[in-house]
């Protein structure tokens, strides 16, 4: 089988506004996106990332309080931490684009990041090592859940972790862990049960 790769959106913080992803969405509604992207540009501003493909695979309500998208939001929100910590704050300096954006019920979609992390963190291509090297201290936000893997690979474990028997893996994690994610982080759990 063939994996055609779709890009869905591209995000940066030069052209791209909060307002133009402002939806006046409920943010109590339960349900959450799994999304994965690729950081773009990167290897201009610190060299050690030359010849990597960054990719990050996370979690966002679908609308934070202010009913702005979570997807775009968090996505934002994380390239500009690495724009702070990497490009000296420079606005527009890198991108991302995102190529996976499940939205489903909040407990569902957690399960499926958590089952990718569990099963990626602490391998070779886990770039938390690299980024604390590298960061000087200012380590930016989402820093544990980025990898150096081509995007089809990336991917193809994204789509692995939809599968029903994924979700029940992942979920068990989550309440193994005391609906703590792999960072130690308390989860944004809707309940304590999953509905698939």
């Amino acid at each position: 089988m063939t994996l055609r790769l779709k890009k869905i959106a591209t995000i940066d913080t030069l052209e791209m506004k909060p307002r133009h992803y402002q939806e006046n969405g409920n943010p109590d509604n339960g349900q959450g996106y799994n999304y994965l992207w690729q950081l773009i540009g990167l290897e201009k501003y610190s060299p050690e990332f030359e010849g990597m493909s960054i990719i990050k695979d996370g979690y966002a309500k679908e609308f934070y309080s202010t009913g702005h998208n979570g997807l775009f939001q968090r996505v934002r929100t994380t390239v500009r931490e690495f724009e702070k910590t990497y490009c000296n704050g420079e606005f527009g300096a890198l991108k991302a684009e995102v190529y996976g954006n499940i939205c489903k019920d909040a407990n569902r979609s957690l399960a499926q990041e958590q089952y990718y992390h569990k099963r990626n963190q602490g391998k070779p291509f886990h770039l938390l090592p690299l980024i604390l090297k590298t960061s000087g201290g200012k380590a930016p936000a989402g820093k544990t859940e980025f990898y150096n893997l081509p995007i089809k690979s990336a991917m193809g474990k994204y789509y692995q972790s939809m599968t029903k028997k994924a979700i029940g893996e992942g979920w068990q994690d989550i309440v193994d862990q005391k609906f703590k994610g792999q960072s130690g982080w308390r989860l944004p759990v809707i309940s304590k049960e999953l509905k698939i």
